[in-house]
Formats: C-alpha cells, structure tokens, sequence
C-alpha cells in the first residue's frame, strides 16, 4: 500500500500520521519545499512556476510516477492518512476509482462559480470550460466528487482518466474538482467509481486540517 501527497509552495504543512499508523504502508510527499518527516519519504523536486500545477501534476499521473505499484490513495496536502485506510484495496475490488461525493457542493458549474468568485481561477477561461461541458451535455447536477481523495487501481481505465483530468486542467483551469466530472465520463463504461458513505470531514481513512495549518 502507498499512500502520497504533493506539497508545492508554502501552502500546506506536512502532518505526522498517528503512532498506530501500519509500518507496511509507504508515505511519499512530493515538494519544492524544506519540509522533513519521520515518516513520510520527502523526495525534493524542482518548483514548477505554478505551484498549484505541480501539486495537480503529481495528483493526476500516479500511473507515471509509480509504476510498479498495483494501487495507490492520494491525499491532499492538508490530510494525514489514518491506519485504516489499509483497508481500502478490499473495500475496493469492484471498482477502479474509490472517491467521496463533495460535501457542499451539488455540481460542476456551481463548483465553477464559486472558483470565479473567491478568486481561484482565470474567469475567461473558467468561463469557457463551463460553455465546453455545456456544449458537451455534461450534466450539471450531481456526479461532483471530493478531489482530495483518490484511491486508484493501476490499470487501463484509470491511465485514461487521470491522463483526460490533466488534459483538462492543462488545457482550463487547475480546477480539478470542475473538470473531474468531464473526465469521468468520457473514460466510462470503462472506469468504474465507487463511492464511499458519509463525508470526508468524518471519515475513518484520512484527518482533514485546514490548508496551511
């Protein structure tokens, strides 16, 4: 089991996981900044002139970066991965992507609009991702996930979701929670996801602290 995160620019701290977290689980951050664990393997890479692409960049290519492992969870930065998450490739066999739904939100074009308006994105171009999913019929209701969550299985479907994802934000925004939903269903029927009960603020898997603290 492998469990990783990528922290670029002064945004997130790096948390400790808990003294019962299984010895067998590897922890990897990716990062441009001094950051030093115990436990966490902290491999130092290059600043990205977009920090927020670099961190997304590492999101999305797991099937690049590891290539020898047979699943992953990726968490964001401002997570700690909690000992159950072991239990994670069980719950999942029916399914190559394991996520949470989002908690507040009921869809891609209202996520988009609340980009706009606390400042998170280009509008121009967040503008003219919305008229492409539109144009597209992407509903938008429903179908929008928590996107600091990823539990993935290394196969075919899921190369060509996490490659569809980083083509969106590279091509729009770095708004992945927008994008994800576009990116979900043109891999379907081939990627199946599965959905895991309650909200990512309660789960059993991962601790959720507040960006930067």
């Amino acid at each position: 089991m492998l469990v990783y995160t990528a922290i670029f620019g002064p945004y997130d701290t790096l948390h400790e996981p808990a003294p019962d977290f299984p010895s067998n689980i590897d922890l990897v951050c990716f990062t441009d900044q001094p950051l030093q664990s115990d436990r966490w393997d902290v491999r130092r890479l290059p600043s990205w002139t977009d920090p927020v692409a670099g961190a997304k960049y590492h999101k999305m290519h797991p099937h690049k970066i590891f290539p020898d492992r047979s699943y992953t969870l990726w968490i964001d930065g401002n997570m700690t991965p909690r000992a159950a998450c072991a239990k994670l490739p069980e719950l999942s066999l029916d399914a190559d992507l394991i996520v949470y739904e989002h908690p507040h939100c009921p869809g891609w074009h209202i996520e988009g609009l609340r980009c706009v308006s606390r400042g998170k994105c280009d509008p121009e171009a967040m503008h003219r991702q919305m008229e492409h999913y539109a144009s597209e019929d992407l509903s938008p209701v429903g179908g929008l996930y928590n996107g600091g969550f990823l539990f993935r299985w290394r196969n075919g479907a899921t190369r060509r979701f996490n490659e569809c994802w980083w083509e969106q934000c590279s091509k729009y925004t770095m708004r992945d929670q927008v994008s994800m939903p576009y990116a979900i269903r043109a891999t379907q029927p081939h990627l199946i996801v599965g959905t895991l009960p309650g909200n990512i603020y309660e789960s059993e898997y991962v601790q959720v602290w507040g960006h930067g603290g």
